[in-house]
């Protein structure tokens, strides 16, 4: 059994403010070769992951700690659609469809989300970021 209990979610949370890019993930699957792709993300209230889309697979978010805002965009760069998932609000989760530009952005310190996407993880066709995000100076 894998337990997800507070003191992993800390010390991911601290390890997480050390990185540069203010986030850190904790993988449960084995292996990157795993068929369902399974781990935790802790953010900081700095760190927003860019707008960027999966070809192959969904990506399902429940909010495990913090809030955490997911904007789901346009092949144009608008926004189409937001959500602040949080444990305790009546939004604790959101599934992004495959092939749906998406971004995610920590509203709070040590914000944790759970992440369930298809595998394998293949790190050249994985994630594809928003062409206009070069556009736009962003």
């Amino acid at each position: 059994m894998i337990t997800i209990d507070s003191s992993l979610i800390h010390t991911i949370g601290k390890q997480s403010r050390a990185e540069a890019r203010k986030r850190l993930t904790f993988n449960f699957h084995k292996s990157p070769q795993d068929h369902i792709q399974r781990f935790i993300n802790v953010l900081q209230p700095e760190s927003i992951v860019e707008p960027h889309r999966h070809e192959h697979s969904f990506e399902a978010f429940i909010a495990l700690k913090g809030k955490v805002e997911i904007a789901v965009y346009d092949d144009d760069g608008a926004v189409k659609e937001k959500a602040v998932i949080g444990p305790d609000g009546d939004n604790r989760g959101v599934e992004v469809p495959a092939k749906e530009w998406h971004s995610l952005r920590a509203l709070e310190k040590d914000s944790c989300v759970y992440i369930v996407m298809q595998g394998p993880y293949h790190p050249e066709g994985h994630k594809r970021f928003a062409p206009w995000l070069k556009t736009k100076g962003q």
